[in-house]
């Protein structure tokens, strides 16, 4: 049984520096949470079958990805999506910047996040 918070004494009730310990002060820079390889696992699966956006459970959208690559990666991809296209890594290149990410092309860094 959860606790109505207005049964809740004065006492049992967090200081403003509680909350700041637990939560972060609110002058902090709270940096984004990421996982680049579950980033990558996605944009290959999308890329290698474009009907796995259909089935994601939570709607995803470009600005949940960390990295700027990763954003452009999948908007390409909803952008092709949306106009009927098949997405895939010679598609989807032509809306990315080429870029070099670490010592790879973009179509090379494409065509491994789809093995």
């Amino acid at each position: 049984m959860n606790a109505d918070p207005r049964d809740m004494r004065p006492e049992d009730k967090l200081t403003a520096d509680e909350l700041a310990d637990h939560f972060g002060h609110a002058d902090e820079v709270q940096e984004v949470p990421c996982n680049i390889e579950a980033e990558q696992a996605l944009l290959g699966a999308i890329l290698v079958n474009n009907d796995a956006l259909a089935v994601l459970r939570v709607p995803i959208e470009a600005n949940h990805f960390y990295g700027r690559l990763h954003r452009d990666i999948f908007e390409a991809i909803t952008c092709l999506h949306k106009a009927g296209r098949v997405a895939n890594t010679v598609t989807v290149k032509s809306y990315v910047d080429d870029v070099q990410v670490g010592d790879m092309m973009i179509s090379q860094y494409l065509a491994r996040l789809t093995r």
